[in-house]
């Protein structure tokens, strides 16, 4: 018998929110060469556009997964598939023509092999863009799976495409539902590699959307990747909070610190005294552990959502600080527009004006917790104080919802967006989602309209959460007008621009 007639295929596409993508993607899997057995099935992970419509339309099986998360969708898939290999494809990757016919080959020809993968390239990359995906499967890739060896371990599967025996999944029990992104696909790798081996077909490649480089920074991208890999390698988990992912943060910055001023004798620029040197070391370190306290979007106290990865505009408003009388003027502008947003309340502008806080639910809005007193020394007390505090303002939460609905999810979005490792570490173990922004400043003193309108159009991309204020806490005579003058102008060019609004916890 030959490959072809041997094994059944079933091709997982995890997807949320990928109308403009998948569409290429299962058509490069209908265009397949190889003449067996293929499924393909769509795992709708809580879409809020047509993915599953789309998906439908082109003859693919669609299964629906609404907890979000992609070993979660990857783990509903694998119950749905009948294949005897499942491949795992990325909603916005293109399989070359033969990848089933090769990949079919590769198995039949080793009973030990339980998983391949193969090397991407971008779609749509800068010439930067491609410039570093090549060095990294061409050089990185192969050192990283030279240290897998080493360590007794298999290759890595590249989490865009790879497949996989369906028995040795039900053999290790699938995939590690507990981790969120980053380091699942080294997870699933690490545990496969212990009942088999994994092979790596150098040659076969197949090609993605360069829009994560693109979203996040190719060297944020590739940084969180080599975190993770740390990270999971050294750990049983992935990316949640312990004590040494933090340890390894401090020595790889001491170390790469250290070999940059070796190496560009800055040494000798400090000073003349070496002592200073040390000094200016430490200095340096302090601002690096500053950043995290500080920037929205750093994740060196832990993960945050600062922005979305999407493939169409969506784009999150939230307002923070009230309900106060002004969020009745910021509800009647999001009701006119058909537009639904997330609150981040103060408990105590809750016990102020809880007839606002009902509307904010009664009206379809998401209510998020902004702490009970938004003071500035709460990242500073104690995890249990922390903690007391933002539960307070919880409870005052779920007493307005009704649990039933899905609107109550525990979102926190720290005060001023300040965070200390301990702060992160407690709300992560309390079950919260911490969010911060990536698109603000209308709270400034004495801001105009002009310049709110101009700030928030020119600095949205697809995926923004931007951060307004129905309110500014501790400032009761600001009554928020410029904004309310704004926000009309920002909802129309948005809209002209072809974005869409969604609330916090349907982006999750």
């Amino acid at each position: 018998m030959s490959a072809q007639e041997d094994y059944k295929f079933s091709v997982v596409i995890p997807a949320r929110n990928e109308e403009n993508y998948i569409r290429a993607t299962i058509k490069s899997i209908k265009d397949q060469d190889y003449t067996g057995f293929v499924e393909i099935i769509v795992v709708d992970n809580a879409s809020i556009d047509k993915t599953a419509e789309v998906a439908k339309s082109l003859g693919a099986k669609v299964v629906t997964e609404m907890r979000v998360g992609l070993p979660r969708a990857r783990d509903t898939g694998r119950n749905a598939a009948v294949g005897d290999i499942i491949v795992y494809v990325d909603a916005d990757t293109l399989l070359p023509s033969n990848y089933i016919t090769v990949t079919a080959e590769v198995f039949k020809g080793n009973d030990r092999i339980v998983a391949t993968s193969n090397p991407l390239t971008l779609t749509d990359g800068t010439p930067w863009m491609n410039f570093c995906c090549s060095f990294f499967f061409d050089i990185i890739f192969p050192i990283q799976n030279f240290l897998l060896a080493t360590l007794g371990l298999s290759h890595q599967v590249i989490g865009g495409n790879f497949a996989v025996r369906s028995k040795s999944l039900d053999e290790i029990g699938g995939f590690d539902t507990t981790i969120e992104f980053y380091g699942e696909d080294l997870a699933i790798s690490k545990h496969l590699s212990k009942i088999g081996k994994i092979k790596i077909i150098p040659s076969l490649y197949g090609s993605t959307s360069a829009r994560r480089l693109a979203s996040q920074g190719t060297l944020r991208t590739f940084g969180l990747y080599f975190k993770n890999f740390f990270t999971v390698l050294l750990l049983n988990k992935g990316s949640d909070g312990t004590l040494l992912k933090n340890l390894l943060k401090y020595i790889s910055l001491i170390f790469i610190v250290i070999i940059f001023f070796k190496y560009t004798h800055l040494w000798r620029i400090i000073g003349r005294d070496k002592d200073q040197s040390i000094e200016y070391f430490l200095s340096i370190v302090g601002i690096y552990l500053i950043y995290g306290f500080f920037y929205s979007k750093s994740v060196l106290y832990g993960r945050v959502f600062s922005q979305f990865i999407v493939a169409s505009p969506i784009v999150s408003f939230t307002f923070d600080d009230g309900p106060s009388p002004s969020t009745k003027k910021i509800l009647a502008i999001l009701k006119k527009e058909n537009i639904k947003a997330t609150f981040f309340v103060v408990g105590k502008q809750i016990d102020k004006y809880p007839e606002i806080a009902k509307q904010i639910i009664d009206e379809g809005h998401c209510i998020g917790n902004h702490s009970l007193n938004h003071s500035y020394t709460l990242p500073f007390q104690s995890s249990s104080k922390i903690m007391n505090e933002v539960n307070k303002t919880q409870s005052k939460i779920d007493a307005l919802t009704n649990k039933d609905d899905n609107i109550n999810k525990k979102l926190f979005r720290p005060p001023h967006g300040w965070r200390t490792p301990w702060m992160m570490k407690a709300l992560n173990s309390h079950g919260y989602s911490v969010i911060t922004w990536d698109v603000s400043l209308d709270y400034l003193p004495n801001v105009s309209t002009q310049f709110i309108y101009n700030r928030v159009v020119k600095h949205t991309r697809p995926g923004s959460i931007v951060l307004f204020h129905d309110s500014i806490f501790g400032s009761p005579n600001d009554d928020r007008n410029n904004l309310v003058e704004a926000l009309p102008s920002i909802i129309k060019t948005l809209k002209e621009k072809g974005y869409s609004f969604a609330r916090i916890d349907k982006m999750l």
